[in-house]
């Protein structure tokens, strides 16, 4: 299976927010799909790419989550958790890969280059704003789950859930202020 696209090398300031938006400036397609250098693709991904290409409109695409076997064992909770909460509260984050047309993105601006840190919850928070539905696709991206190793499963796990709602909630509250 093969997708027409195009990949370039580029140089852009620290910071994932402002090479996320380098990499979407430079794209040259109607859609902009966006990976992780550690996110492995599983054999159905492609063709749901090629599905979602063909039909979506204003639509945040996303995956759902595995981990490899490069961490513990608990990690598979926590890529069944990740998958609940992007349905549920519609919260995929970017290791999930984040895949939309063009226009979607110029929508909310990108990622906002002034945060350091959750750029990816901050997006999907300004696309829910602004009415974009989000997709998730029908097959799995496998992520590494190698950051569960250095502080162990428990301590990795409740620091997300915390995180998660942290920067969701400020998210909400600096969209509040914008209005």
């Amino acid at each position: 299976m093969e997708l027409p696209v195009n990949v370039a090398c580029i140089q852009s300031p620290r910071g994932r927010a402002k090479q996320l938006n380098a990499g979407a400036r430079l794209a040259t397609r109607d859609f902009i799909w966006f990976l992780h250098a550690d996110s492995r693709l599983t054999s159905g991904v492609l063709p749901a790419v090629q599905q979602f290409i063909a039909k979506a409109g204003r639509d945040l695409g996303y995956f759902q989550l595995k981990f490899a076997n490069d961490g513990p064992k608990s990690v598979s909770l926590n890529a069944w958790a990740a998958n609940v909460r992007s349905r549920l509260l519609g919260l995929p984050f970017g290791d999930q890969g984040f895949i939309m047309h063009h226009v979607v993105f110029d929508q909310v601006q990108g990622f906002d280059e002034n945060i350091s840190l959750g750029e990816d919850l901050d997006f999907v928070v300004r696309l829910q704003a602004s009415h974009v539905h989000l997709q998730e696709l029908p097959a799995a991206l496998i992520t590494s789950a190698r950051r569960y190793q250095q502080y162990g499963w428990l301590m990795t796990s409740i620091r997300h859930v915390f995180l998660t709602w942290q920067l969701t909630r400020q998210a909400r509250q600096r969209l509040s202020f914008d209005r």
